[in-house]
């Protein structure tokens, strides 16, 4: 079948799929057979390519910086209307999808948690790591999508915010870039460097441009770390400071900006939390498999029963569900009686993650901890701290 036939027969597909579908997160939305075969006929040769960068592991600087060398692909990039943003788009879909990266989902109780929880700016950068080189985290579980609140900008528009894929890569030397970039973010050219790749992907649901499974929009960065003792905050910052001075040319105003920030910082800073909570919480993880038990159920079954199995495909995906089975948000569980004037109320100080020194002497080391909030003037509570139990929810 000829590359435009290819591209119509996967648009009729797509048009089928809808509803339910639309609240699966990037990941599993990008990985539908007619969302694959529309990326490669588009792509042409230069998929296969991309294919064998993702095998490698390569970072999107990388990819860019072969790809730009090529006269083939700038033509097609040209005759495309590709930007360098929609190749690191698509290279990052498709490096997940060839490292089959796993998608951790925040649970509802875990997402009240780390509302509770603040964040110490002095965390070593070293622990900013996630569980695999490359993996997705979901903020929230997709039946919570259409109310959420994480959101992104994106063209002129606020987006619901999924969640972000997360691509690692180690360099012995900092990676090639412009002298612009390596002096904006701070870095020495001659030392190993860590780098993040950060991609916070939007929801199709509130799409102006369209309300289907195909929708790939993303906001990313680039996290550059040569110093892994560099304090979380300080890191953040230096990496903020330069996406501003450049999303700062691309909006059209300062309050455009003003939203962006503020929800690339709240998206950054529920990232982190997941991402530390997974270092220190390993145990509380359920591995759903809801798309492959699907897949072996479809092979046993008849054929025509395989219709209906296939279209509830479309709206499962295997995951792995992180969180504890139940939390009660702090503001639920205080009851205090009559204090007497210029008494302070019982109230809860925030748990934080926090690093604590562990061991003696100089076998000292430091470790990231969660820790706990407290009750203060507990002794005035009415009732003492009342527990309720939350209903968890299948995801």
């Amino acid at each position: 079948m000829r590359p435009d036939h290819k591209i119509i027969e996967a648009l009729k597909e797509l048009e089928q799929i809808s509803g339910d579908s639309l609240t699966m997160c990037a990941p599993r939305r990008m990985s539908l057979e007619p969302v694959k075969t529309l990326r490669s006929a588009v792509l042409g040769d230069q998929y296969q390519k991309l294919v064998e960068f993702a095998r490698k592991e390569y970072s999107g600087l990388e990819v860019l910086s072969e790809l730009m060398s090529d006269n083939n692909f700038l033509s097609k990039m040209a005759e495309s209307g590709w930007n360098r943003g929609s190749i690191e788009t698509c290279y990052a879909i498709i490096r997940h999808q060839e490292a089959k990266g796993p998608i951790y989902t925040v649970n509802e109780s875990l997402s009240m948690l780390l509302d509770d929880t603040g964040v110490k700016k002095n965390i070593p950068v070293r622990f900013l790591a996630a569980p695999k080189r490359t993996c997705y985290i979901e903020f929230e579980p997709p039946e919570f999508r259409r109310a959420s609140d994480y959101i992104i900008y994106d063209d002129g528009r606020l987006s619901v915010c999924e969640g972000c894929y997360i691509q690692e890569r180690q360099f012995d030397v900092l990676p090639k870039m412009s002298a612009v970039d390596r002096e904006g973010l701070e870095l020495d050219p001659h030392k190993p460097t860590r780098l993040l790749y950060v991609g916070f992907s939007a929801s199709p649901l509130n799409s102006r441009k369209t309300q289907s499974v195909q929708f790939d929009a993303m906001d990313y960065a680039s996290l550059y770390i040569q110093d892994e003792n560099e304090a979380l905050g300080d890191m953040l910052e230096r990496n903020l400071n330069h996406i501003m001075s450049k999303k700062s040319v691309q909006l059209s105003s300062p309050r455009e900006l003003d939203i962006f920030m503020d929800a690339y910082r709240r998206n950054f800073t529920r990232l982190f939390k997941v991402l530390f909570y997974l270092n220190v919480e390993r145990r509380q993880q359920v591995t759903v498999n809801e798309a492959s038990d699907l897949e072996k159920r479809m092979e046993s079954v008849a054929e025509k029963k395989r219709g209906k199995l296939s279209r509830q495909l479309q709206r499962t995906y295997d995951r792995i569900v992180v969180g504890p089975q139940s939390y009660t948000p702090r503001h639920e569980r205080i009851a205090s009686g009559s204090l007497t004037p210029g008494t302070k109320a019982p109230h809860y100080r925030s748990g934080y993650f926090g690093i604590r020194w562990m061991g003696t002497g100089q076998a000292k080391t430091p470790e990231l901890r969660r820790i706990p909030e407290v009750i203060v003037n507990k002794e005035l509570l009415n009732e003492g701290v009342k527990v309720k139990d939350y209903e968890i929810r299948s995801p």
